[in-house]
């Protein structure tokens, strides 16, 4: 059931999600399974702002995701969130690059096949202006903020 639940998520508005959720008592892991899920589906090839108030998208995945390897909770303590999460799977493998605007850098992450909870880290990778102008000005679109510059992320 649950199987077919995951699989089936991508068709179904977030509403049904959390209606499924509460309206299901039997199975008090399927509403956590169902928004990792849904957060997954949500994150696939995007880049997030990653902000704990109000708690955004990005930093919902990079809490869920240091749970699941260890190692990248070590990483962040000793970095700190970044500012930008941009997330995506190719080959088996789950891959990560985290932006941090006030130093310009970017630093990269891939999953291990061999182990499942194993990561590994590359970088720092220097930003261009570019890049940061246009991730500062996703972070000033999200607090409301109108930027006269247009920015385009292609």
């Amino acid at each position: 059931m649950i199987y077919f639940l995951q699989r089936s998520l991508r068709f179904l508005p977030l509403g049904a999600i959390a209606f499924i959720g509460v309206f299901n008592p039997g199975c008090a892991s399927l509403p956590h399974s169902l928004m990792v899920t849904a957060t997954e589906h949500q994150a696939a090839d995007h880049i997030m702002l990653v902000r704990a108030q109000p708690q955004t998208l990005g930093f919902r995945r990079l809490s869920y995701q240091s749970t699941v390897y260890p190692d990248l909770g070590s990483f962040l303590r000793f970095r700190g969130h970044p500012d930008f999460l941009a997330e995506a799977n190719n080959d088996g493998r789950h891959y990560m690059v985290f932006y941090y605007l006030k130093d310009s850098q970017a630093f990269a992450s891939r999953t291990l096949r061999e182990d499942p909870h194993g990561i590994t880290f590359a970088g720092p990778y220097s930003i261009t202006r570019q890049e940061v102008r246009t991730l500062q000005n996703l972070v000033a679109q999200s607090r409301g903020e109108s930027r006269t510059e247009n920015v385009s992320l292609r």
